[in-house]
């Protein structure tokens, strides 16, 4: 009964709250439980509400966007790197240099009886294949239990192959594990597979850095409004996107459209090769097998040739059949890219425009290709003042940054992804570099007696007394060597995450509950008549009204409940009436029925004699008879 009697407070009190903050649904819904509907129901009232100070952390990359990031470990660079320089030299930073990273093979040649000859063991580094970091970090997926590396696989299959041992009677074998003959400083590809599935844990699952994410949201809409040639800047993007879809990059290689023109023109020569031997050429193969080798650079599933030497028919109706299947992926794709382009002149903003060339990206490369657009910040200023303040950690103890990323690994596993990305590059690359923070927060507040900063970092301990703004961020930031946050910009948000301190002090309130009085009110007061009829109260007779009075408030407070424990129920139900002494004091005297002496022909007021035999009633003498 107490419980339901709780449960029916709470929910009119509920219902109460939500009509006063004019949540007039959620008001209906308690009202609707009162009445039996079954409704889980969390109660506002019971909350109360806290005030917090945010703090939004920020932890990411800034690029390095010093020219020729597209060519970082070749001449010329390749379609991806072109497409997002500023990826491929970080990821190159991250990554030991091309010729550190090893391959051994070996291969059997094949005589004209099917006989294999002895193995031959051969040896050769990431800088011959021609590819760039951002390359590397698409194709490798190294599947240890099948010795199969895919994309990577087929790469290194063709290379040999055609610049090796020139030659297709022959059985090649990649051993992705083997150390053997390589220096301290190199390192297999198997070595490094573990640094490239981190890094593809950091790039998948992190976006661009927008120059929103420096600023505060105060007055945030009125600045971007008064500069509006500041902020995101689609026309580099766009520049990159072109640069990779026209016929020739301008680092001289074959772009989209001209791969396609070039497998179109391929694939014509190829259909001229019949099974008459004499038909077959040297050359009729290699303008087929170079589009479909520069199709892969593109994310073209099953692009690259399965040959590099022969030119019989057999060879080029299989690979005519590969063509046909990497051609029309190649049109679809290109129809797709130029829709996205053409769109752009009706984008009214620079972000609708991006969002167009990052799916043009997509189309090009694949749907896990990311591009990292620029940016001009537009609160260099600030951005500055924060950079260049160095007493954030004054309060607190060495190594507080290290600490504190070290801790939140285990529980933000985009930090775990890149704190063990900078741990792995350090290994595979055999230095001491580690990925160095840079620490900045803004607002630079609050401010000493002389107006100079006196912030301190909100991300570990600060002063008991420190007043904390009622917005901060708190940028935790990988930068390349010079950083300066001045001009062009660009970058990857590793992880963003939004913290709440509660203010020390909260207004709130309390209700209590307790049962309504059953009977009387509790202000009813006892209205007592001196037993003397003296004009005056004495202290006994004061004293022995009240001692009466509570007397018989305890015999009215007896329940069944109570007589339920005592010898009582015997005899009960039964009537209890007041017996008066004297003869002016009308009685109900149940007695009588029980008298064994009446007195005889009396039929007046009874008094207490008429019970008592005389023997007894002589001996009673009344004070007042």
């Amino acid at each position: 009964h107490d419980a339901m009697d709780g449960i029916n407070d709470l929910l009119m009190s509920e219902a109460m709250h939500q009509v006063v903050l004019g949540n007039y649904p959620k008001a209906s819904a308690v009202l609707k439980a009162l009445g039996g509907n079954p409704l889980a129901i969390d109660p506002d009232v019971i909350k109360t509400p806290r005030n917090f100070d945010v703090l939004n952390h920020r932890v990411g990359c800034h690029f390095d966007l010093s020219p020729n990031g597209h060519n970082i470990w070749t001449t010329n660079g390749t379609p991806r790197s072109i497409a997002e320089p500023h990826l491929n030299r970080w990821l190159a930073e991250m990554l030991p240099a091309p010729s550190n990273i090893q391959v051994n093979y070996q291969y059997q040649f094949t005589d004209e009886n099917g006989v294999l000859d002895p193995i031959l063991i051969g040896r050769l580094g990431l800088d011959e294949l021609n590819i760039e970091a951002i390359d590397l970090y698409y194709i490798l997926n190294v599947n240890t239990k099948e010795g199969n590396a895919s994309a990577m696989l087929n790469r290194l299959n063709y290379h040999i192959r055609k610049n090796v041992i020139d030659a297709d009677n022959v059985e090649v074998g990649i051993a992705f594990t083997d150390r053997n003959g390589l220096t301290n400083d190199q390192v297999s590809i198997f070595e490094i597979q573990a640094l490239i599935d981190q890094l593809q844990q950091v790039v998948g699952n992190s976006r661009p850095l927008r120059p929103l994410d420096f600023m505060l949201s105060d007055g945030l809409e009125a600045t971007v409004e008064a500069n509006p040639t500041l902020g995101l800047d689609s026309s580099f993007l766009l520049n990159r996107i072109n640069d990779v879809f026209v016929d020739n990059m301008p680092n001289g290689q074959r772009g989209f459209q001209g791969t396609i023109t070039d497998l179109i023109a391929g694939m014509a020569e190829a259909n001229t090769i019949t099974d008459d031997p004499v038909t077959a050429g040297a050359n009729k193969l290699n303008g087929l097998r170079a589009a479909l080798d520069q199709a892969d650079f593109f994310g073209t599933q099953n692009a690259v040739p399965a040959t590099a030497a022969d030119v019989s028919f057999d060879i080029s109706t299989e690979m005519l059949k590969a063509a046909e299947v990497v051609l029309a992926d190649l049109e679809k794709r290109k129809v797709e890219v130029d829709k996205n382009l053409t769109a752009l002149a009706t984008a009214t903003s620079q972000e609708a425009k991006i969002k167009l060339l990052e799916a043009a990206a997509q189309q090009l490369f694949g749907r896990s290709f990311k591009v990292f657009p620029e940016y001009r910040l537009y609160n260099e200023g600030q951005i500055n003042a924060a950079n260049n303040y160095t007493d954030y950690l004054a309060d607190t103890r060495a190594l507080a940054i290290e600490e504190w990323f070290q801790g939140l690994t285990p529980v933000r596993k985009r930090l775990r992804a890149l704190h063990q990305t900078g741990l792995l590059s350090q290994a595979v690359k055999s230095t001491d570099q580690a990925l160095n923070f840079s620490l900045s927060q803004i607002p630079l507040l609050p401010l000493d007696t002389s107006s100079s900063p006196a912030t301190r970092w909100l991300g570990v301990e600060y002063p008991e007394d420190y007043p904390i703004p009622d917005e901060n961020i708190s940028m935790l930031f990988y930068n390349p060597t010079g950083y300066t946050p001045n001009g062009l910009q660009a970058g990857i948000m590793v992880d963003e995450w939004v913290e709440e301190i509660p203010h020390k002090v909260a207004h709130t309130g309390i209700s209590v509950h307790y049962n309504n009085p059953n009977s009387e009110p509790p202000q009813a007061c006892l209205l007592a008549v001196s037993p003397n009829l003296d004009g005056q109260w004495s202290w006994d007779d004061l004293m022995d009204t009240l001692v009466e009075t509570l007397d018989w408030a305890k015999k009215r407070a007896v329940d069944p409940d109570l007589l339920n424990k005592s010898i009582y129920p015997q005899v009960l139900p039964a009537l209890y009436a007041a017996v008066s002494a004297s003869d002016d004091t009308p009685t109900l005297d149940f007695g009588r029925n029980v008298v064994q002496r009446p007195r005889n022909g009396v039929f007046g007021l009874i008094k207490v004699q008429d019970y008592l035999a005389p023997s007894i009633f002589t001996e009673i003498t009344f004070e007042n008879p």
